[in-house]
């Protein structure tokens, strides 16, 4: 769970870092032709930045979910076995 946590904050910073490249490289330049040049790095930043905002809202609403309705505990005493309720 933390894992993918990690894996989509990481996911987040590269899509800026990508957004970051691109307005540094290729920053609304025209050509000749007056045409807009773009490289990989929009696309590649606006992906990376979706699939990190999923991972994000996945994980966070489950380990909110974890927290707020936790698996109740089972009702046992040591020493006995699993089958046997608590009397």
């Amino acid at each position: 769970m933390w894992k993918l946590l990690i894996v989509s904050f990481v996911l987040l910073i590269g899509g800026l870092g990508a957004s970051i490249a691109e307005q540094v490289l290729y920053g609304g330049q025209l050509d000749e032709n007056n045409v807009l040049q773009e490289s990989l790095f929009l696309p590649l930043s606006i992906g990376l930045i979706f699939i990190g905002f999923v991972l994000l809202s996945a994980t966070g609403g489950s380990l909110i979910w974890r927290y707020r309705y936790p698996k109740p505990e089972p009702d046992r005493q040591p020493g006995t076995r699993n089958d046997q309720p608590n009397p």
